[in-house]
């Protein structure tokens, strides 16, 4: 699922079916949607997300995908706010998800980006699965731009 796909998601959603886990600011999803596959066809299934608002606006989500990941999204407009990382404080994600115990970071490209999203993870109190896959690559580019330097 891309995070365009878990935006139109929580978009859909409506709050009033769902539990308040902050007030005017986090919500708890637990029903079915229809959803996206690649080729376009869609299929019905259950998804468990965590809505989360700002100035009663739906701004990003954190998808459960099982108990084996979560997929963290918030809308680009909303980037830098602290909305993630004030939730993820609450530890409220290791009280509905306990079974969730790590995760694997995307979407890196640089150590900046590790920074921040292994500190969300952190918050979270979420293993990061792949973090020598990440170190690899973040040395790989490192290396690369380095090379080009000269």
């Amino acid at each position: 699922m891309t995070n365009e796909d878990i935006l139109e998601i929580v978009n859909k959603c409506n709050l009033h079916n769902a539990v308040e886990l902050v007030n005017g600011e986090a919500y708890l999803i637990d029903e079915e949607f229809d959803l996206k596959l690649a080729d376009g066809s869609t299929y019905r299934d259950r998804v468990e997300l965590i809505v989360l608002m700002k100035n009663g606006e739906k701004v990003g989500g954190i998808y459960r995908m099982a108990e084996y990941d979560v997929h963290c999204v918030i809308d680009k407009n909303y980037r830098g706010q602290h909305i993630m990382s004030n939730f993820a404080k609450k530890g409220i994600l290791e009280k509905i998800w306990p079974e969730n115990k790590s995760v694997k970071l995307c979407g890196i490209d640089n150590r900046e980006q590790f920074e921040m999203k292994s500190y969300l993870a952190s918050l979270s109190h979420l293993e990061i699965k792949n973090i020598e896959e990440i170190e690899r690559h973040l040395a790989y580019i490192e290396g690369e731009k380095y090379k080009y330097r000269e």
